[in-house]
């Protein structure tokens, strides 16, 4: 044997030799890797886990345990259950607009011009439709034992004065979630991520706190139109009723999490990241962000005397956003689910309410993409670029830096690109018949490199590089601007191409760790030509999840174990330290390689065009008529 190890007679004596030593080779294994196995022996011992999986399966069957992960996001809201194996038992999907069309929203959202808003009151709705629809279809939601909510970032939800009372005597017995929350938004409509219209102030808090990098180096991002803290500005100057009416102001995942737990809900620490409002070191409000928020004067916002004062706006401000308690980490345990979900659709009394997250921290979990060298693409409606790390430090100013929901002793680097799923819709259905296949076989039909044409696209206002407008920029071989390529399937690749640099150029100044490999998710991930651009772009292989799946429903279920793990063992654990507990599979075994890097030296000849191009554009404004749609 490995070890030194006398074999008892019980029960060893009935094993197969086979068996035996099987078992005894894991024994040595866990010995020679000391201290981490003995942690893990002990999160197993206290959890009550059993390592077989015939025990563990007669456990699961005795006990029921289910983890339920909501995600509500732009166009829509999506539930995964998981089972102890990380098996997916149940799912149900509703979609705004097909599901809920009274509410008149396109693509999930009211968008006129620079402004995107959302009913709040539509969020309440699509939970009871879901909720109902699963429960007919037979789930049995007793067997859940925790819930946590992954919601679209930077959206926010405003709650009338007296509101928490109204969540506090939720009953089912007096109709639906909407029947009973009527009145209580002060503002009927949030702004979502997709809103643009704040730069004047974006503009302000610059001044404020004297500069981009400033607010970089406090809030882990620049200003951003989208982002929460500015949002609240503009609410502040231009509806100053509504304002002042409002008693709470929550984030879409903690608005979703309030209704669980029949209480307003604290924000976690990772989506409290994308508001510009909390200190990204300190993981709390940051007093000198709220007070640019509510100060008129941005040149002497950072002078008030004392805005921690009681009654000062600041400390108005402070509380509406939940005081010291408004933000949690991220595996912080709410609250037991209120009695309304029990009653209406029979919940355990003891089922556990997680801090819900945002999207795109929620992403990161379901891929368990932690792995320092990592790259995570998200191909959705927006598409983002984000990686773990240990620093919070950014050389350049674009992109952004959140706390990582599973270790908030780490940081993700994230960017974030509008022009994601529905840009690339609408180029279909430009320039093909409309069908992905087209698509596709448009761009098998040219090379790599596109023969010199370029194509920047901002069908909608751009984030990462900022972009307030609504334009196409096409350039021939020789840098030059024209008004079109010689063939559509020049288009196609001009999209993809010029994307995918965008996202390379920008990653250049977020001090990360050295590239391994990209792991790519979203609908546009399961097309091979577009991870094949991704492959050479990036110069390093792409893979997928096998199954497909890696959202951010399962991120937030996963999340439902890693804090249910915290909460039994009264300390942090990791994740994968909880997973292997459970006996799950390694992070590996879950992603197949997709594509392998093949023409790298074609986009690295690129890169410096591009980005020439790139800054003319956005800084030097280059642009003419001819020049400016599809």
């Amino acid at each position: 044997f490995p070890v030194p190890f006398r074999l008892p007679p019980h029960p060893f004596r009935m094993m197969s030799r086979n068996t035996v030593r099987a078992t005894t080779d894991t024994m040595g294994n866990e010995a020679k890797e000391g201290k981490h196995a003995r942690r893990i022996k002990r999160i197993v011992d206290q959890m009550g886990v059993v390592r077989t999986k015939e025990a563990k399966a007669e456990m699961e069957e005795r006990n029921g345990e289910m983890y339920l992960g909501l995600d509500l996001s732009t166009q829509g809201l999506k539930a995964e259950i998981l089972n102890s194996h990380l098996e997916v038992k149940a799912t149900g999907t509703i979609n705004f607009d097909r599901d809920l069309p009274h509410y008149r929203t396109s693509g999930g959202a009211h968008v006129s011009g620079l402004r995107a808003t959302v009913p709040s009151m539509m969020f309440a709705e699509a939970l009871d439709l879901l909720l109902t629809q699963m429960k007919n279809k037979g789930f049995d939601f007793g067997k859940v034992a925790g819930i946590s909510v992954s919601g679209q970032q930077h959206g926010s939800v405003w709650w009338e004065n007296g509101s928490e009372k109204v969540l506090t005597s939720l009953d089912a017995s007096k109709g639906s979630l909407k029947d009973q929350l009527h009145g209580c938004f002060s503002l009927k409509e949030g702004p979502i991520w997709m809103d643009s219209s704040t730069a004047k102030e974006c503009e302000h808090m610059r001044n404020a706190l004297g500069g981009d990098r400033k607010v970089l180096n406090l809030s882990g991002s620049r200003p951003y139109e989208r982002f929460t803290g500015n949002q609240i500005r503009k609410v502040y100057l231009t509806q100053r009723e509504a304002y002042d009416r409002t008693e709470r102001i929550s984030l879409v995942s903690s608005m979703v999490t309030s209704l669980l737990i029949g209480r307003y809900a604290p924000i976690d620490a990772s989506d409290a990241s994308g508001m510009n409002l909390m200190n990204i070191r300190a993981k709390c409000w940051s007093w000198e962000l709220l007070q640019t928020v509510v100060h008129n004067d941005s040149k002497n916002a950072k002078n008030v005397l004392n805005p921690k004062r009681l009654g000062s706006e600041a400390e108005k401000l402070w509380r509406k956003l939940g005081g010291k308690r408004g933000v949690v980490p991220s595996y912080s345990i709410c609250g037991d689910v209120a009695q309304y979900f029990v009653e209406k659709y029979q919940f355990s009394p003891a089922c556990k309410i997680v801090a819900g997250s945002g999207d795109n921290p929620s992403s990161l979990v379901g891929l368990r993409g932690t792995a320092p060298g990592d790259v995570i693409i998200s191909l959705g409606t927006s598409d983002t670029l984000f990686a773990v790390t240990e620093n919070a430090s950014m050389k350049g100013l674009d992109g952004h830096v959140l706390i990582n929901p599973l270790d908030d002793s780490t940081y993700i680097k994230m960017l974030c690109f509008k022009n994601g799923s529905l840009t690339r819709e609408r180029v279909r259905a430009k320039f093909t018949d409309g069908t992905w296949e087209s698509f596709s076989n448009a761009l098998k039909t040219t090379a790599p490199g596109n023969e010199g044409y370029i194509g920047i696209y901002f069908l909608d206002p751009e984030i990462v590089p900022t972009f307030n407008a609504q334009r196409v920029f096409r350039f021939s071989p020789s840098n030059q601007p024209v008004r079109e390529f010689p063939r559509p399937e020049h288009e196609i690749r001009a999209l993809l191409e010029g994307h995918f640099l965008s996202m390379r150029v920008h990653t250049m100044g977020m001090r990360l760790p050295k590239l391994n490999k990209v792991i790519a998710t979203g609908g546009a991930s399961q097309n091979s030509d577009i991870l094949q651009i991704i492959a050479d772009v990036f110069k390093a292989p792409v893979y997928v999840h096998k199954d497909g799946s890696g959202s951010a429903a399962l991120g937030a279920a996963l999340r439902v174990i890693h804090a249910l793990a915290c909460s039994n063992l009264k300390s942090f654990v990791t994740l994968d330290d909880a997973l292997k507990a459970y006996g799950c599979k390694p992070r590996e075994s879950f992603f197949k390689k997709a594509a392998h890097p093949r023409n790298t030296y074609v986009y690295d000849h690129m890169i410096k065009k591009y980005e020439d191009l790139e800054r003319a554009v956005v800084l030097v404004g280059l642009y003419n008529e001819r020049n400016s749609g599809l």
